[in-house]
């Protein structure tokens, strides 16, 4: 995956993350947002209701998330671009 914007990055530094470790990111992301709407929100208007979940569960939950952060990160590569590439056609 070299094919990255150049005049994105002006500091001339930037990551690069694989196709499938993208993907574990989105999963993360969609994880996340569904245990917020569980949860719920402030304008929720059962926001005094209680919520069981058995913490084994709950501890399985967020123990996935975090290793598939720590796989992305892991397969993430820090790049120096150089000030002028040149581009190739």
């Amino acid at each position: 995956m070299n094919n990255f914007p150049h005049d994105e990055h002006p500091s001339g530094e930037c990551y690069v993350l694989a196709q499938d470790h993208y993907f574990e990111l989105c999963e993360v992301r969609d994880k996340l947002l569904l245990l917020a709407q569980l949860a719920g929100t402030a304008s929720s208007d059962d926001s005094g209701a209680m919520l069981f979940i058995r913490r084994v569960l709950l501890g399985q939950l967020f123990a996935d998330l975090s290793f598939k952060i720590r796989d992305a990160l892991d397969g993430t590569t820090h790049v120096t671009v150089p000030a002028n590439p040149v581009q190739t056609h």
